[in-house]
């Protein structure tokens, strides 16, 4: 049943009231070295301090925290009778050769063991916002068994904020994928630190990524007791506001001017839904570049509740029509020096995009596209407008160096 508009008011006006409100409102964490870098949710930034935290080679730590880690692994309920055991086989041996290397095989983090008792590899796959690629799991559980034919365990970890589970692991193979959640990884680093075995030299860095992971990623005690207090408290009211949450359509006018006041008449604005339905994608073409055989879409797509997300793609006709001159300056591009991306000069297509192909060559989902948080107010606006322009500037000289369609 609907309240009444009067009684809609109510009750948001009885949550702005609520002195918990308040309370979380003036809630201020503690300095956060990360957060302060702008990687309070970079999978890259954290999959570097996971291996930084597993490799002995970095710091006196780095065996204590490895072996916890793995100890930890081997009970875990989804592991069967014999990796198990085998797992306790390599608990047990203290002469270990450890190797820790990111992006190996395309795994987040690949810790290889090596010991008379047998060998380990453990890969961890850590998604923070960003989803799982077509079949990914699958794919690393696939590249282990055979690119680690002969070690006794092979692992892989699928690490979040939440503990989700997996979509795209397979139960088939003999690489068991086991869930983790970050709030189990802060449990047993704060163990360790209760002991003896965490190097003193260690102990404030290893504190300062907690208080980060508990404020940015699981959430600290003091807001999780506030949010469901005020959830209990209200929850017509915030489900009131769940309804009406901020949406892409919020931040139209002001992208789309910030757009034509710069690109002027070059810039084709194209809006999805086009007239009903909640605004979900506003598309930005390029008419110069289009007529260069370069169709590039700078897509901005946000859903409510969801951070909005900046790609650039090409549509699959376009693709069709510009195949030969696409390849052509995908193959020969020079990006700007120093750029962190490349492009993908196949363009292939974007798993759970329809009809869209990928420019650069990164991943199907990548975190560093997310942005805002779902909020989409003027400051959304601002950044989308800020990456929409850097990524024009990167690769505006290349795309202008190719002659105009007829050109000779």
């Amino acid at each position: 049943m609907t309240e009444a508009p009067s009684d809609q008011l109510g009750l948001i006006h009885a949550l702005a009231r609520d002195p918990k409100l308040q309370s979380l409102s003036d809630y201020r964490p503690a300095f956060n070295l990360v957060a302060a870098l702008g990687q309070a949710r970079s999978e890259l930034a954290h999959s570097g301090v996971l291996a930084a935290l597993l490799d002995p080679c970095v710091h006196r730590s780095g065996d204590a925290i490895l072996r916890e880690l793995v100890r930890d692994l081997g009970e875990h309920e989804d592991l069967e009778e014999v990796p198990r055991r085998r797992v306790r086989d390599v608990l047990e041996d203290k002469r270990w050769s450890v190797t820790v290397e990111r992006e190996r095989y395309r795994i987040d983090v690949l810790v290889n063991i090596h010991c008379p008792s047998g060998d380990l590899v453990l890969g961890i796959e850590n998604k923070i916002d960003a989803g799982e690629q077509d079949r990914q799991l699958e794919r690393y559980q696939s590249t282990l068994l055979t690119c680690f034919p002969n070690h006794a365990v092979r692992l892989l970890v699928y690490l979040s904020p939440d503990g989700r589970a997996p979509k795209t692991a397979s139960r088939d193979l003999d690489v068991p994928c086991l869930v983790m959640g970050y709030e189990w990884l802060a449990g047993l680093l704060e163990g360790l630190l209760e002991g003896e075995s965490i190097d003193k030299r260690d102990r404030a860095g290893i504190r300062a990524f907690l208080e980060h992971v508990s404020e940015e990623l699981v959430g600290t005690k003091t807001v999780k007791t506030l949010a469901r207090e005020i959830w209990r408290d209200h929850a017509q009211a915030l489900r009131l506001l769940y309804r009406h949450q901020p949406e892409l359509e919020d931040i139209k006018d002001a992208y789309c001017e910030g757009i034509k006041s710069k690109l002027g008449d070059d810039a084709k604005l194209l809006l999805y839904p086009p007239q009903r339905g909640a605004l979900s994608e506003i598309k930005l073409e390029l008419k110069s570049w289009t007529e260069r055989g370069i169709p590039l879409t700078f897509m901005l797509f946000g859903r409510p509740g969801q951070a909005a997300q900046l790609r650039v793609v090409v549509y699959r006709d376009a693709y069709k029509t510009h195949e030969a001159t696409l390849r052509r300056w995908a193959t020969t591009a020079q990006v700007a020096e120093g750029a962190s991306f490349r492009l993908d000069p196949e363009f292939r297509p974007i798993s759970g995009w329809g009809v869209w192909r990928r420019v650069f060559a990164e991943e199907y989902e990548p975190a560093s596209s997310f942005f805002g948080g779902g909020s989409y107010n003027e400051k959304t606006a601002s950044e989308a407008l800020r990456r929409l322009f850097e990524q024009i500037d990167l690769l505006r000289s290349s795309v202008e160096s190719m002659p105009r369609s007829g050109a000779k």
